[in-house]
Parts: C-alpha cells; sequence; structure tokens
C-alpha cells in the first residue's frame, strides 16, 4: 500500500509542471494571433464601395452646383457700410451742427461713428460735397444753394425745417420792399455762408446790386452788432426763429423787422422758398415779440448727398431725420418733417420710396445692422 500511495505523488508531481508550461505557451500563441488579426487589413465588401461611388456621382455635381452658385453670387452682395463718415454741418454754434449732433448720437448707438466737419455755411459745405477726392459724402445745405445742373451728381434726402429769412433794418419804420435797401450799407452775410447766397438772389432780383448797395460780407452776431451800432443800415440773416440773434434784434429799439408782404410772388418765382407767418408773441410772450404777425420767407435745411454715400447709410439717415425732426417746432407742424417737398436737387430714389412708402420692411422690425445683413445677403437666400 505504501507504493502504490507514493505512485500517484510521483505521477503529479511529473505531469502537473508540463501541463502548466503547455498551457502558456497556448495562451500566447492565442494571444499572438489575435493581435495579428487585429492589425490585419479588412475587406471592404465591393457592393459598398459600389454604392458610395454611386451616391458620390449623384450628390458630387450637385453640391459643386451649390457652391459654385454661392461663389456666383457673391460678386453681387454689396460692400458692408463703413464705420464712419463725415458729415459737413456749420458753425459749431449753429443749428447745423445742433441737429447734427442728435444724428451723431443715433450712428453711435448702431455703432457707426458720424464726424461732424464745421464749415462757414451751405455755400462751403456745396464745395466739400462736390470737390475731387472729397471725403464728404453728406451734408446740410439751405435750399437753393447750387442747381441740379450745375451738380447733376447730387441728390436729396429731403428738407427737415424752415429757416426764415429776416432782414432787419435801422429806423422807426418798416420797409415794405427790398427795392427799398438801394443806396444802403447792408450785411448780406458772411463768404461761403447760405445767408450770402440767398440774399444775394433775392437783392439782385429786386435791382439792388453792388452798384446800387454797400454789400458788406459779414453774419451772424457781427452783423447784429453792427446793425446796433449804427455802422450798417440793414441785415439779412437766415436761422431759426428761436435764435438768440433774432429776439435781441427784435427787443433792439429802433430796429425794425420787413415784413414780406409779396411772399406770394417770391416763392413762385422761387420754387425753393415758403411762405410763413410768424404769429404775435411767438418769440417772446411776456415781451409781446413781435408785435404784430410777421409774414417771412423761407428755405429749407435740406440732407444732400453724393454718389459716394453707402445706399444702406441712406436708410439709416432718413430714419434718423424722422426720429429727429417729426415733433415739429416753432414754425413746423408736428410730422411736416421730413419731406420730400421744398428741395433744390432730386430725390435720392431710396428716400422717395421711404416717403412714399415708409421705411423699408426689415428696417421696421430689425435692428440696423440685422437689417442690413440680411438686405445684403438676400441674392445668396432668395432663390
Amino acid at each position: 500500500m505504501a507504493s502504490t500511495d507514493r505512485f500517484p505523488s510521483v505521477l503529479v508531481k511529473n505531469i502537473l509542471p508540463v501541463t502548466i508550461t503547455e498551457l502558456n505557451i497556448d495562451t500566447k500563441s492565442a494571444n499572438t494571433r489575435a493581435m495579428a488579426d487585429q492589425t490585419k487589413p479588412k475587406k471592404i465588401p465591393r457592393r459598398w464601395l459600389k454604392n458610395l461611388w454611386s451616391q458620390i456621382a449623384i450628390v458630387g455635381p450637385a453640391l459643386a452646383l451649390v457652391v459654385a452658385g454661392f461663389i456666383f453670387a457673391g460678386q453681387f452682395v454689396g460692400p458692408a457700410p463703413p464705420d464712419r463718415i463725415l458729415m459737413a454741418t456749420g458753425s459749431s454754434s449753429g443749428a447745423y451742427q445742433a441737429f447734427a449732433q442728435k444724428y451723431a448720437e443715433r450712428f453711435k448707438s448702431e455703432g457707426i461713428e458720424l464726424v461732424l466737419k464745421n464749415s462757414a455755411g451751405s455755400a462751403e459745405n456745396l464745395n466739400s460735397l462736390t470737390a475731387t477726392n472729397s471725403d464728404v459724402p453728406v451734408a446740410f445745405l439751405q435750399g437753393g444753394i447750387g442747381s441740379p445742373q450745375e451738380y447733376p451728381e447730387l441728390r436729396s434726402l429731403g428738407s427737415v425745417y424752415y429757416e426764415p429769412l429776416w432782414v432787419f433794418v435801422r429806423g422807426d419804420k418798416p420797409i415794405e420792399f427790398l427795392t427799398s435797401l438801394a443806396g444802403r450799407r447792408i450785411a448780406v452775410g458772411a463768404k461761403g455762408s447760405g445767408t450770402r447766397a440767398i440774399a444775394l438772389r433775392l437783392l439782385r432780383e429786386n435791382g439792388v446790386t453792388a452798384e446800387q448797395a454797400t454789400l458788406i460780407e459779414i453774419g451772424g452776431l457781427k452783423s447784429a452788432q453792427a446793425l446796433k451800432a449804427g455802422e450798417i443800415d440793414a441785415a439779412i440773416f437766415v436761422t431759426s426763429a428761436t435764435s438768440n440773434t433774432v429776439r435781441g434784434l427784435l427787443a433792439t429799439p429802433g430796429i425794425t423787422l420787413m415784413n414780406f408782404d409779396r411772399a406770394d410772388a417770391y416763392i413762385r418765382l422761387n420754387r425753393f422758398l415758403s411762405k410763413l407767418v410768424l404769429p404775435k408773441g411767438a418769440v417772446d410772450l411776456v415781451a409781446n415779440l413781435p408785435e404784430k404777425d410777421v409774414t417771412l420767407l423761407a428755405p429749407t435745411a435740406t440732407v444732400v448727398a453724393s454718389p459716394e454715400l453707402h445706399p444702406a447709410l441712406i436708410d439709416l439717415l432718413l430714419l434718423t431725420m424722422k426720429d429727429v425732426h417729426r415733433p415739429g417746432g416753432l414754425l413746423e407742424e408736428p410730422d411736416e418733417f421730413p419731406s420730400g417737398r421744398y428741395i433744390t436737387y432730386p430725390l435720392n430714389d431710396a428716400a422717395q420710396r421711404f416717403y412714399d412708402k415708409g421705411p423699408p420692411f426689415l428696417q421696421r422690425f430689425l435692428p440696423f445692422w440685422a437689417a442690413n445683413l440680411i438686405d445684403r445677403l438676400k441674392v445668396m437666400i432668395l432663390p
């Protein structure tokens, strides 16, 4: 029994090491084969390749056509509006500058800088608009400055308010006609100003020229001071009814304001002019200025653009003009301005649509930048 018990132990001792070694070798071989199988490239079924190529043959040309269409349409997408433009205004203390500052605030809210360029007035602004290589694409111009025949490239964006013409004369009795100024010393406005342009025009129509009178090229405060001091006999102004110059002269004894009895004749001869009535006491109720109703002539302040003004900025300007001027003023009714009337130059096409139909559809519901982007890309969006 003893020999029998030892036999299994010896047998196990001799057999087990061999068996474990073989098992380890078999496991390593299996792992090696598995890794080889993983690195071995798999064969792609021919049917799948055939389907892929057939789909590429169909989709490829269509995709290429779409890309080519976008490239072609992209040629017609207009450039984005500039983020900085110049506008010619007037003196730093004048009405043009005051209104332009309100324009600039609106432009700033849209991410565009409106730079205001001061000038002597409308005549200088016209030169800035039309000069070769000018960097001024838009300006305030008084009605009647220049003509479409002289400057056919200019377009009006509309009139924005009245600019009354005031003729103050020394003496206790007001004059009835401009012809009465013959032989007198007359301040006609500074060189380059709109006042000078309209004063010389109306005086010439009444036979008063440099040969019949002394025409002095000063304006504004200098004219008022010279008139009060007796250095001149008459002074012509184009300014707001609320200006301090007008208020001061109306309150000065010995200086009278001319009433344009023939206003109807003037506005037929000069279509840019309007007939206005300044009511008694409208300037100052306490002092009762003026002391009676006065009939005045008035050109309008207009906004005029050159071909260099970006089309998108025309829309923004029109919207701004509407917001700023629609409340009216002492001589303007609410919603009377801006207007396509009382202008010297033809209306821009976009301005004509604006006054006929209102703001563009997109501008009514979207911010300016979004409406402009969609408008520029519509050629690519619409079929």
